[in-house]
């Protein structure tokens, strides 16, 4: 599933434990991870795949980083 799609089919309280399961927050996710301003380090990576539980692979996460339209 596409990172963005993913989290924004989020009901906003899993949004926030979402984020605190990856190691960050949901207004840094919203503001620079989702419409791709930022790429984060591997291992916040790594903590987004982990936390969507077997939603988004590590190879969507580095598409939507790398490899869609901004």
């Amino acid at each position: 599933m596409k990172f963005k799609v993913f989290f924004n089919a989020l009901p906003k309280p899993e949004q926030v434990a979402y984020a605190a399961r990856a190691g960050t927050t949901v207004s840094y996710l919203r503001n620079h991870l989702i419409p791709g301003r930022k790429v984060p380090r591997r291992k916040l990576i790594e903590g987004l795949v982990k936390a969507s539980r077997g939603m988004v692979t590590y190879q969507e996460i580095i598409e939507h980083f790398y490899f869609t339209e901004k």
